[in-house]
């Protein structure tokens, strides 16, 4: 009985080692949760962005974005108020 039952789990063991890495393969999981995460966190940059333009042109006012990073800020009528040009600015 000893000898059956050894090699039995000696087969075990052996068919676990050659399939067992592609029983585990999760690359493709990871590369989708690494996509969504991304995502996110665009999603994220973008609506701080759109608040922190919202606050410069005023609750009421409305913004279009210009060429090289401009803001033109418009009153609720449309008449161009103001025009910003952002710059990057790095804080500690």
């Amino acid at each position: 009985m000893m000898p059956r039952t050894l090699l039995t789990a000696l087969a075990l063991i052996v068919v676990l080692a050659w399939l067992g890495p592609s029983l585990d393969d999760n690359g493709a999981e990871f590369d989708q949760a690494a996509d969504i995460e991304a995502a996110q966190h665009d999603a994220s940059a973008q609506a701080r962005y759109d608040a922190a333009v919202q606050r410069l042109c005023g609750e009421n006012a409305a913004y279009m974005e210009l060429a090289d990073g401009e803001i033109q800020c418009k009153t609720k009528r449309g008449t161009p108020t103001r025009r910003v040009t952002l710059t990057a600015q790095v804080t500690p």
